[in-house]
């Protein structure tokens, strides 16, 4: 549980991200409020982990600069942490983390009370990259995201 001594806070916010159905319909409806989206191409599915195991999941995201904070729009996958519901919805605030304090941070979280709930794997069972933490009161995750992370470096 959150205690009145233990902090959320690990600086500046990074990007809001957003679960959205059908990402190309998200992406045609945002070009009319602005058009400089992004989408990121990913090499192929990621490897993730979460309570129900591994798994391989096809990653669809796309990113703008709309303000001081960027938004991500992902698309959502049945079986991964971005579960598909009928309408969009806030997913994570995400946080960049300094490289090698992902574990550590991760372990910290859930020792607050906010379960990981998922995180992407490397082979040999390490954390890598990123990490959502749930924050079951409000249903928003904390994303924790290594500063060394190539795919995100790339969005700057």
């Amino acid at each position: 549980m959150i205690s009145d001594f233990d902090s959320l806070a690990l600086g500046p916010l990074h990007h809001i991200a957003f679960v959205v159905p059908d990402l190309e319909r998200a992406l045609a409806e945002a070009a009319t409020v602005d058009g400089r989206w992004k989408v990121l191409r990913m090499p192929g599915p990621i490897q993730i982990r979460t309570s129900a195991g591994h798994s391989s999941v096809p990653l669809k995201v796309a990113k703008s600069r709309l303000g001081s904070v960027p938004i991500e729009l992902i698309e959502a996958v049945a079986g991964s942490p971005w579960t598909p519901q009928a309408h969009p919805y806030v997913h994570h605030f995400g946080y960049w983390v300094q490289p090698g304090e992902l574990a550590r941070l991760a372990q910290r979280y859930e020792a607050m009370g906010l379960r990981r709930e998922g995180t992407r794997w490397t082979d040999s069972g390490a954390i890598e990259g990123w990490t959502y933490h749930l924050w079951e009161s409000t249903g928003v995750r904390i994303g924790l995201v290594e500063k060394t992370e190539k795919a995100q470096l790339e969005w700057r």
